[in-house]
């Protein structure tokens, strides 16, 4: 990445929180970079920050939506990064890199929740792989030729390697992707912000990478680490991996002492990142002007923010989608925008593969039993079905409950602009968690929609 001259900016410039692209800051950074952006605004109300990096995206959307819990704007990840996507792109496309998301998450548990990191380092004894990739380990055979590293990642952002299993001295294994996976005896004393990389040696004796993952110790529960497709880098949308393709981490605690550092420093400085002396905690530090104009610069922040409540839903994430013709699975990027809920190849492409108008929504219904977990239905007017799944349950339901959201306010604008009379009647589940009236209804010109119940 390019300097600049620091000179056009008075010098006022902070190089010291600077880390590699796709990737997310140590952990204790990350609160020092929040508490000077934090320092800065507060010294003066005329002061400003620039955040950026290559893209403006990963790194800095980390940044800034970490921000957003620290002032008190949001007090959720899921909102916060919400705000910086919408605003960020057209398309809403925020912080997607799945150790980076990881990271603001302990952030969040760190700053809404009391979870102090343990400052005690850990065993990782083993590592292992739940089916196996299919790369080429040969002409026409598919697996693995795995290479393991360990890195221990220290501010501002150097590695040291702790592990190896190229250096124990054994010949590199190959896993033919006909197994249920492979495991590697790690035995290695780890502390603080770890990376995680797994190689793959070719076929010609080159290297490839097949996966990376950061992680931090201290936020290790119960002694086990379990990382889904989507929670790993390189991993998300490559067909090379199996749709329960995961890896589990299996730690113990260190009984005696160890060549790391175990000392109470680090989680003392986490918890005096918790006990934030900023009044108010509201999110105006962010905004300039008279206090009117900063209340509704507030309000529409949440606006935005949050996609079941308020005047708008906006939301943009990846879901798979099950295909109408062959009924394949395939990964897409959502946008929900504008009474419209349109899907994309991926983030990069703007023209859209398809168009829901949210009026034309009959039904959300959630908690599906299908092939792949996580499912929620899009049933049209017209019949057509949209199934769709995400990540994670929590995932599902706020997708599910922001389209019903959003289908409400559709019907709404149509009703007041006497367009259209389309029957509002949902789910009855998810308006229970909306808080909406069943009640509320625009009837419907030749047109009576029979309501089913569904348990979430």
């Amino acid at each position: 990445e390019r300097g600049y001259d620091q000179n056009k900016f008075d010098r006022q410039v902070v190089t010291w929180c600077s880390f590699p692209d796709h990737l997310p800051p140590p952990l204790s950074l990350l609160f020092r970079i929040v508490q000077s952006i934090q320092t800065w605004l507060a010294a003066k109300p005329e002061n400003v920050v620039i955040i950026h990096c290559l893209a403006g995206k990963g790194r800095t959307g980390s940044i800034i939506s970490s921000y957003f819990m620290y002032c008190g704007l949001f007090d959720s990840a899921d909102e916060a990064l919400n705000c910086f996507a919408c605003r960020r792109s057209l398309n809403n496309w925020g912080v997607t890199g799945a150790s980076q998301l990881r990271y603001i998450d302990y952030f969040e548990d760190v700053l809404f929740r009391n979870v102090i990191p343990s400052p005690k380092p850990l065993i990782l004894r083993t590592i292992s792989f739940h089916t196996i990739p299919k790369f080429s380990i040969s002409p026409g055979k598919q697996g693995i030729c795995p290479i393991l590293e360990i890195h221990y990642v220290t501010e501002p952002f150097n590695r040291r390697l702790l592990f190896s299993s190229e250096r124990l001295g054994e010949e590199i294994k190959v896993f033919p992707s006909s197994l249920p996976g492979c495991v590697f005896q790690v035995n290695c004393i780890v502390k603080g912000d770890i990376y995680v990389l797994l190689k793959h040696v070719t076929p010609l004796y080159g290297t490839e990478e097949i996966l990376h993952f950061f992680f931090h110790t201290g936020m290790i529960r119960d002694n086990e680490l379990f990382l889904e497709r989507f929670e790993m880098e390189k991993t998300e949308k490559d067909k090379k991996f199996a749709v329960d393709f995961s890896v589990t981490l299996s730690f113990q605690t260190v009984t005696g002492p160890t060549i790391l550092d175990s000392n109470q420093s680090f989680a003392d400085e986490m918890a005096l990142w918790t006990t934030r002396s900023l009044e108010p905690r509201d999110g105006s530090i962010c905004f300039t002007g008279d206090p009117t104009i900063i209340n509704q610069k507030i309000f529409s922040a949440h606006d935005i923010g949050n996609s079941v409540k308020g005047s708008i839903s906006e939301r943009g994430g990846y879901l798979i989608k099950r295909g109408h013709n062959f009924k394949s699975w395939k990964r897409r990027w959502f946008v929900l925008k504008d009474h419209v809920l349109a899907y994309y190849k991926s983030p990069r492409h703007l023209t859209a593969l398809g168009l829901i108008p949210l009026a034309n929504v009959l039904k959300v219904t959630m908690g599906l039993k299908r092939e792949r977990p996580y499912c929620f239905e899009i049933l049209t007017l017209n019949k057509t079905e949209y199934l769709l799944c995400a990540d994670t349950e929590k995932d599902m339901r706020i997708w599910a409950k922001a389209i019903a959201y959003a289908r409400t306010l559709a019907l709404q604008a149509l009703e007041s602009n006497r367009t259209a009379k389309v029957d509002m009647s949902l789910d009855d589940s998810i308006l229970r968690e909306l808080s909406i009236p069943t009640q509320t209804h625009i009837s419907t010109v030749n047109q009576t929609v029979t309501q089913n119940q569904t348990q979430n």
